[in-house]
C-alpha cells in the first residue's frame, strides 16, 4: 500500500473511531496515547487533543496474566 492510500485509510479509521459513542483510544508500542476520541475525552473530562502523548501502562503483563506483577 503506498503512502497516500495509507494516509487515506488512517483518516477513515480515525473518522470512524472518532464518531463512536464508546470511549476509544489507541496506544503505541511505546505505551503512548496516540489517539483518543471525543467520548474518551468526555469520560476523563479533557479534550482528546490534551491527553495525546500521555504514557499509559497496561494492567496485563506481557505474558497475558492480568494478576502478574
Amino acid at each position: 500500500m503506498d503512502e497516500n492510500n495509507r494516509s487515506i485509510a488512517k483518516r477513515q479509521i480515525a473518522r470512524l473511531l472518532g464518531n463512536s459513542s464508546l470511549p476509544i483510544c489507541v496506544i503505541s508500542e511505546e505505551d503512548m496515547l496516540v489517539f483518543a476520541n471525543e467520548a474518551l475525552g468526555r469520560l476523563v473530562g479533557q479534550t482528546p487533543e490534551s491527553i495525546l502523548g500521555l504514557r499509559c501502562s497496561s494492567p496485563i503483563s506481557e505474558d497475558g496474566d492480568p494478576m502478574a506483577e
